[in-house]
């Protein structure tokens, strides 16, 4: 049997030689050697009767007790043979076959393996349209190619680009993306289900470490556990959602919005503890503000500060204070803390009806003149009457 070696050399395998008459010659193995052009091999029984000599002149190798047995070439990737009526096999090269010569007919089946094919030598020009289904990929990988179900349309594409691994498309149009995980880029990992971007969807974020539902999550939903470290409105907030009611995490308050985004209502579980009703944003404004130890009330004007206060707390002892001001001035004060004083301000005095009782304090010098009336029971009571006066603030000499 006959079979290359390498590029240049052919080699037999020992066997038996039938001649014509019958007589049997036992060959052994051998070789060509390194050919550099075409040999013929042959059997000269007046030279050895158990060995295949070479020559490069047909004629040499045919004649009187000599029988041409094979010829052999050297080639480029491996040697080429024919053996005389095929018996010792055949090795040739494609330049020796005739075009469109080798058809399905002539290969059996599963005879041509992967090893046989060179890479990229089979392109979609060599493959019938519709013939290559996945009932015929059987194994191995599909490498920097993308895949998917359909061209448009409901889909699933995977490795569209080199940073998406898996996308799922619906038939819709606004949007049709409804599933996508990422394998690269600045968003590496990341995966998000339905219209994640207008409020509609989830997303796992890998950098964050944060998975992120947004949408319409129905109370019934929610049959166990606790909401900690989390505000919880009844509106975005945004434009056109001003009003709303906010349970505020940031400063453990439940806050209430008008549709101008303006703060009406507020109750403070801090340190303060307390409840603001209306608007003390800016001094424009009605507002209600009750605290531990005070109460504010304001009204809707131009003025700065609190129209009426009133405060208390805990020092040595309970205090008490209740204050009316306007534009700044103190028109009413009663403090606990300088033994229950009570001051009125203002120059209109203090009216009981249409009747003025208490007015401002008359500022006259003649209140530290002597009393001489000439009658020292008229003196002694006009002097009490104005030491009264002086000692409760109606009167004074300056």
């Amino acid at each position: 049997m006959f079979s290359p070696t390498d590029a240049d050399t052919v080699s037999w395998g020992a066997g038996t030689f039938t001649a014509a008459d019958g007589t049997v010659y036992n060959i052994n193995a051998g070789n060509t050697g390194n050919m550099s052009s075409r040999n013929f091999i042959y059997l000269d029984i007046g030279v050895s009767t158990v060995s295949y000599l070479t020559t490069t002149v047909a004629t040499s190798a045919i004649g009187a007790g000599r029988v041409m047995v094979a010829i052999a070439e050297n080639h480029t990737t491996e040697a080429t043979f024919t053996t005389l009526q095929g018996q010792g096999g055949i090795n040739i090269d494609a330049a020796s076959i005739v075009a469109g010569s080798i058809t399905a007919n002539e290969i059996a089946a599963t005879t041509i393996t992967t090893a046989k094919l060179a890479t990229d030598v089979i392109d979609s020009g060599k493959i019938v349209a519709g013939l290559l289904t996945a009932t015929n990929i059987q194994a191995g990988t599909l490498t920097g190619r993308t895949i998917q179900t359909a061209a448009t349309g409901a889909r699933v594409q995977m490795f569209p680009d080199a940073n998406t691994g898996l996308v799922i498309y619906d038939n819709q149009e606004t949007p049709a993306k409804v599933f996508e995980a990422l394998v690269g880029g600045d968003d590496i990992g990341d995966v998000t289900i339905g219209d994640y971007a207008n409020n509609k969807g989830l997303k796992w974020d890998k950098d964050a470490g944060t998975f992120t539902v947004r949408g319409i999550l129905n109370a019934n939903d929610v049959s166990a556990g606790t909401l900690t470290g989390r505000t919880v409105q009844t509106d975005t907030g945004e434009a056109g959602h001003y009003e709303r009611g906010v349970l505020d995490s940031s400063d453990n308050a439940l806050k209430f919005y008008d549709s101008s985004n303006n703060n009406k209502i507020e109750i403070h579980a801090s340190d303060e503890n307390y409840l603001k009703i209306g608007n003390i944003i800016n001094d424009d404004a009605n507002w209600l503000l009750i605290g531990d130890h005070w109460i504010h009330m304001g009204y809707k004007n131009t003025q700065t500060g609190s129209p009426f206060q009133m405060s208390r707390w805990v020092t040595d002892e309970w205090i008490l204070q209740a204050q009316i001001t306007y534009d700044g001035n103190t028109y009413f004060k009663g403090d606990m803390l300088n033994d229950g004083d009570i001051s009125i301000g203002g120059s209109k005095g203090f009216y009981v009806g249409s009747h003025k009782v208490v007015g401002a304090r008359v500022i006259d010098a003649r209140c530290d003149d002597a009393i001489n009336s000439g009658d020292a029971t008229t003196d002694g009571v006009i002097d009490a009457l104005r030491d009264a006066m002086i000692a409760h603030g109606l009167i004074a000499a300056s």
